[in-house]
């Protein structure tokens, strides 16, 4: 399956945005959702927190509320924790990930990557949603993205970008117990410091921030929650 708004974009916005953490539009809602599937995850009396998910994610489409839905589904300290619920959620992550969330975007592209919860592999698939992960400004994308590029046992091995990821995973506050690993790997095989980055020159000064915001405002129309 192709997602053809996402893939669309990836030559247009192919520098990782910088955001910290993630553009507030999403950030918010992330926070907010986290905590309510939080407080589901070890029930209540009413269940009130698992109904006020349920309705943000499925009634409302709201991508970071499926992607926490789907969390506390898949987490087996959650008394909502179902084993069939990789294949019962894939259609939360997919839907949250063509609603341009980065985090369903990174985590589809693992999907993809690795042939996980019954969705065919495809390597290609997979770099094109990392690419929008990262633009959207989620840290862990690029570390992921760039483990995949150093191991080398599926996708293609790239040094010189995988040295680009883990310079913007550190930019992003992805933590230096996942990082430090992986600089080790690329340093082993002979590849650039993590702090000489090969980005192209030309992007200097180019607002990637705004074009995360652009690609949001083009799916939804003008964004006024920031």
């Amino acid at each position: 399956m192709r997602l053809p708004v996402l893939t669309a974009l990836t030559a247009l916005l192919s520098l990782p945005a910088l955001a910290d953490p993630l553009p507030s539009y999403w950030q918010d809602d992330r926070d907010f959702y986290n905590e309510i599937a939080d407080a589901a995850c070890v029930g209540s009396a009413d269940d009130s927190d698992f109904d006020r998910l349920i309705t943000a994610a499925i009634q409302e489409a709201n991508a970071p509320a499926m992607i926490a839905l789907r969390w506390m589904v898949l987490s087996e300290s959650c008394v909502q924790y179902n084993p069939d619920g990789d294949l019962l959620t894939n259609s939360l992550m997919v839907m949250a990930a063509l609603q341009a969330y980065p985090i369903a975007q990174s985590n589809l592209a693992g999907s993809y990557l690795h042939g996980y919860y019954g969705i065919e592999q495809n390597p290609d698939e997979a770099e094109a949603l990392y690419d929008q992960a990262i633009q959207g400004g989620y840290g862990e994308a690029a570390s992921e993205y760039a483990r995949a590029l150093i191991e080398g046992d599926i996708l293609t091995r790239d040094l010189d970008k995988a040295a680009d990821l883990l310079a913007v995973a550190e930019r992003e506050g992805v933590e230096a117990a996942t990082l430090a690993p992986l600089r080790t790997q690329l340093s082993e095989l002979g590849g650039a410091e993590v702090g000489e980055p090969h980005i192209d020159p030309s992007w200097d000064g180019v607002d990637t921030r705004r074009l995360a915001e652009w690609l949001y405002e083009g799916l939804y129309g003008s964004n006024d929650t920031d």
